[in-house]
């Protein structure tokens, strides 16, 4: 296992609040947009994060590690709440199975 898929692991324990959002939203200007809020608002954003890939579209997950950090996100930025049990599993980990995994 590399050390990156290590450090996202430990990060699925500290940060189980998951907000997923289409690719687009991400790059560009908008990824430093979404940066300065977290920072300004002082939201638990972790360093680390994924892609997943759902019905050919493509997501960035911000994980944050209070619930209400991640609804705040989320509310301002459009996302979709994801539990970490959604994602796939072994060489399918960045399918994202909506609504397969445990409730929130």
């Amino acid at each position: 296992m590399s050390v990156y898929r290590r450090i996202l692991r430990g990060a699925d324990y500290t940060h189980r609040h998951w907000v997923a959002l289409q690719e687009e939203k991400c790059v560009g200007e908008n990824f430093h947009a979404l940066r300065a809020f977290c920072e300004e608002r002082g939201l638990s954003l972790s360093r680390h994060g994924h892609s997943v890939i759902c019905d050919g579209q493509f997501y960035q997950v911000f994980m944050f590690a209070e619930e209400e950090h991640a609804e705040t996100f989320r509310a301002r930025f459009g996302g979709e709440r994801m539990h970490p049990s959604e994602r796939g599993k072994g060489a399918r980990w960045a399918q994202w199975k909506k609504g397969k995994g445990r409730q929130r």
